[in-house]
Order: structure tokens, then C-alpha cells, then sequence
């Protein structure tokens, strides 16, 4: 997983329970996904995320936030 990582880190590959593990134990304290992207039964985003050890910041995008 980690050489998959190094060579070419996707957000699939990142945001699975071993590419969140790997974020975690290499540089990251918490995530900001897309609010849509937490929600189940589409994804366990949010769950394997804090499961990992990281905080779930979720990002908010209005209409004041065209770029969203």
C-alpha cells in the first residue's frame, strides 16, 4: 500500500481504511472531505477515518462559495 501511495496518491486510494491509516501515520492529523462524501450508506468515510485515528472536518460549499 505505501509504494501505491508514494507513486501515486489518488483520493480512492487515499481515502480507503489503509490510505487513511497511512495519512495518519505519515502526516495527517484530520481530513476535510465534501460533506456529501460522509454521507452513509454511499461511504464509511467519516467511520474509517476517525477508525484511523483522524478528526472529520467536513467542508461545507454554498452559494457564497461558488468554487465548491
Amino acid at each position: 500500500m505505501t509504494e501505491a501511495l508514494r507513486a501515486a496518491p489518488r483520493y480512492a486510494t487515499l481515502a480507503t481504511p489503509a490510505g487513511l491509516a497511512w495519512m495518519r501515520a505519515t502526516y495527517a492529523a484530520g481530513i476535510g472531505p465534501w460533506k456529501n462524501s460522509l454521507l452513509a450508506p454511499v461511504t464509511s468515510l467519516g467511520h474509517d477515518a476517525r477508525a484511523a485515528g483522524l478528526a472529520v472536518h467536513p467542508i461545507r460549499c454554498g452559494q457564497s462559495q461558488p468554487f465548491c
